[in-house]
């Protein structure tokens, strides 16, 4: 068997031996010419046919070839076998729309871009066909052919590529026969994507200054992962932190921002881009809404110049206030105290502006105001208020100095005043004349002022007034001071038991007038029974006692005493009794028996003592009603006795002529070299000599063993007022009274009807009037010193 080609050039031939009558194919030779196939081809005697196998054919080899078989005794037979060899094309190549060949991806392109894309096969046999593929399914069958046919294309336009399109796999399939799979080229389409979306969060931007907040802004859609930026207005923030998705398709940026009033309506955004495409920034933004509490500010009205408010005109503040919410109170502060709003005092309030009408010296200080929102509270700072006013005395009282004759007194006139640089004017005024102190003679300190004052006889004692002035004005009221005639203390007023229990009590008084001079107070505390001493203190300053350690149930008899330079006051006493203890309730009949046996001796014994002393007071008050109405035939010989005395009054330079209302007033003065003693009162008495001498209501009876005469004078209204004011009267309330309180028709009035009271109760009946001279002396020294005696004691 010989096979040979179309040229009858034998290729390859089997030789098969013969064996009697049967053929060995597997005994047959094969040839295969060296210059065609060689080792490349085969005779496969199992297959059925017999075929011959040519291993790695070229396209040369294509061709009809002829199968002989001779027979020795048969006809030769031949078959004609045409073969067709395919080429399949080398290589096949992808390229882009720039020229670029493409192995894997192509790309990037941008969202609504078109892709042009060119698959070119080479080679082949017969000419390939060239398909675009993607998932699997022809999207372009349309190919061309070089002229020489050595060449495919196929050119594919993928229009206005979307999202779609990312990552999808584009297949170039190239084939032609279909005994072998097709060539394939595979590649993906790489995109680029703007950021689709971004938001902030919190949607709500209300913030509280002083508190972190973590502003987040998520983006969505960008391929890359783009860009993110925070901006407050066109101020870039920095700080962020990002964080992207697994995917890549979301991202998130952190800030904390710390807001301060300042961002306040200020607009914050996320700028999200992508550096890969142009054009491709978004962003999200919020208007900040801060909240804060008030911040205030306070100023002084525009006309109003802080140097120059002066007492009596108006001021207004102006209280400005920044804050988010808006602030739902305001209030007003005067050195850190509330100030309520008084439009009858002329404090009023109006919108955000306090108003002050006719403002006084009180009302400097500090001013600030207060605003609150339901964030918090702000305070302004504090402007300070300085109002100038003329000099007003420190203390509204007049100051009593008591001093004897050639005592050296500095008196202190101290001013409140602004500004504090003040000049000073003194004057003495006593009942003749007032005259003006020199310059010189005190010694000033911005608002005080010393004057040093020596009184050397009688008409010395008076009042001394002390007039400030400073660049706003002069003084209105001057500063008074009284010099008068140093005198022992009153006793102490209305003592009162505060509190008291079995042990202790707690005594309060007050303190009667001090002489003029500084006083201090003693208590001496006894047990009335067994007068044993419980407690005793001589250097109080406030007539305040607190006693303890005493005895429960026992009756203490406190005596208080008032004490200055000049001596001591009549005493007070004061009868106190410490409560009882509470009984034990003993448990044996014998002891409860006592006990109620002891219980009625001391209600016996309280009984009996009430008794005696009601029985007292009735005697006291019989003999007080006979000393006040005694018999007429004594009163007619006193009435006659006054009538036949006659003193004559000389005319007197000291003295300011009286009128006959002011006749009920009248004076007995005991005047002599060392010893002055006055006493004050009407009283009609035949003294033990020449003369009758007519007292009036006795007021002060101190009575010195001393020699001496006494002077009955005449005095006048205002010398009798000026002797008041120096302290010759004990009644510390009348003296005040008479230190120009009062209108001199009151004074008249309130004088007469003290003095007939004093005479009521010291049991002096007035008698008829007597004008005595200022020189008038009665040489009645030892009858009427025992006659005033024996007056004292009775009184007392």
């Amino acid at each position: 068997m010989t096979l040979l080609t179309h040229i009858n050039l034998p290729k390859s031939s089997v030789e098969i031996p013969e064996d009697g009558s049967f053929v060995r194919l597997s005994s047959s030779s094969f040839w295969s010419s060296s210059a065609h196939f060689g080792q490349r081809a085969s005779f496969s005697w199992d297959s059925q046919p017999a075929s011959l196998d040519i291993r790695n054919i070229y396209k040369t080899e294509a061709g009809v070839y002829r199968c002989r078989v001779d027979f020795k005794e048969s006809q030769t037979r031949n078959l004609f076998v045409n073969l067709t060899v395919v080429v399949p094309p080398d290589p096949v190549l992808i390229y882009d729309e720039d020229g670029n060949e493409r192995m894997t991806f192509v790309g990037p392109y941008l969202e609504g871009e078109d892709a042009r894309l060119t698959c070119r096969a080479f080679g082949g046999y017969p000419v390939p066909r060239v398909e675009w593929l993607r998932k699997g399914a022809v999207i372009d069958s349309t190919f061309k052919v070089s002229p020489d046919q050595r060449e495919v294309s196929n050119q594919i336009i993928l229009h206005r590529l979307s999202r779609d399109y990312l990552h999808s796999e584009l297949t170039c399939s190239v084939s032609n026969t279909n005994l072998t799979r097709p060539i394939q080229h595979s590649l993906h389409i790489d995109m680029n994507f703007a950021p689709a979306d971004v938001s902030i969060r919190p949607s709500s931007a209300d913030m509280l200054v002083g508190k972190v907040y973590e502003i987040s802004c998520s983006s969505s859609g960008s391929r890359p992962p783009p860009v993110v930026t925070w901006y407050l207005d066109n101020i870039r923030l920095e700080g962020s932190l990002e964080t992207f998705s697994s995917d890549g398709n979301s991202t998130e940026s952190s800030l904390s921002l710390n807001p301060t009033l300042q961002y306040n309506t200020r607009t914050l955004s996320c700028h999200v881009s992508n550096p890969a495409i142009p054009h491709s920034t978004i962003k999200a933004e919020t208007v900040l809404n801060i909240l804060y509490p008030p911040n205030v500010e306070l100023n002084l009205g525009r006309s109003i110049s802080s140097s120059a408010i002066y007492e009596g005109g108006d001021v207004y503040f102006d209280c400005k206030i920044g804050s988010n919410p808006a602030p739902t109170y305001v209030s007003w502060f005067l050195n850190d105290v509330e100030i309520k709003q008084n439009v009858e005092r002329g404090v009023i309030f109006t919108n955000q502006s306090l108003v002050l009408q006719k403002i006084s010296r009180n009302q400097s200080g500090n001013y600030l105001c207060e605003a609150t929102n339901p964030v918090g509270k702000g305070r302004s700072q504090p402007i300070f208020l300085d109002v100038k006013y003329v000099p007003v005395c420190k203390t509204d009282k007049p100051k009593i100095y008591g001093v004897s004759k050639r005592e050296l007194v500095n008196v202190l006139c101290q001013v409140e005043s602004n500004p504090p640089e003040v000049e000073f004017k003194w004057t003495f005024n006593n009942s003749a004349e007032m005259i003006k102190v020199p310059v010189g003679r005190s010694q000033d300190n911005r608002s005080s002022s010393v004057l040093s004052y020596t009184p050397l006889t009688t008409m010395d004692f008076g009042t001394i007034m002390c007039t400030a002035m400073n660049m706003v004005g002069t003084q209105k009221n001057p500063c008074v001071f009284h010099i008068i005639m140093a005198v022992s203390p009153d006793p102490v007023e209305n003592c009162t038991v505060i509190k008291k229990s079995s042990e202790s009590f707690h005594l309060r008084c007050n303190p009667g007038f001090d002489g003029g001079l500084n006083q201090t107070f003693a208590v001496q505390v006894e047990d009335r029974l067994t007068r044993v001493v419980a407690h005793e203190d001589d250097g109080l300053l406030n007539p305040v006692v607190k006693v303890q350690n005493l005895l429960p149930g026992a009756a203490y008899l406190v005596t208080l005493t008032s004490v200055n330079k000049k001596g001591r006051s009549e005493p007070r006493h004061i009868l106190v009794e410490t409560l009882q203890q509470p009984e034990i309730q003993e448990v044996e009949e014998k002891r409860d028996g006592g006990a109620k046996r002891i219980s009625w001796e001391i209600y016996a014994g309280i009984g009996t003592g009430i008794y005696v002393c009601v029985v007292f007071v009735l005697i006291v008050v019989f003999y007080l009603k006979r000393r006040r109405n005694p018999n007429p035939s004594q009163r007619d010989e006193t009435n006659q006795g006054s009538k036949d005395a006659t003193v004559t009054e000389e005319p007197s330079p000291d003295l300011i002529p009286r009128s006959d209302s002011e006749c009920w007033e009248f004076g007995v003065q005991e005047k002599t070299r060392e010893n002055h003693q006055t006493l004050l009162g009407r009283e009609t008495f035949q003294t033990p000599g020449e003369k009758q001498l007519e007292l009036t209501n006795y007021t002060d009876l101190s009575i010195q063993d001393q020699e001496g005469s006494f002077l009955l004078e005449r005095e006048s209204q205002d010398t009798r007022r000026d002797r008041d004011m120096s302290g010759t009267l004990r009644n510390r309330e009348y003296s005040m009274r008479n230190h120009g309180l009062k209108s001199a028709e009151e004074e008249r009035g309130l004088n007469k009807s003290f003095y007939q009271d004093k005479s009521h109760y010291l049991g002096i009946q007035p008698g008829p009037v007597q004008v005595l001279g200022h020189r008038d002396l009665l040489t009645t020294k030892s009858r009427t010193l025992a006659f005033l005696k024996e007056k004292r004691e009775s009184i007392v």
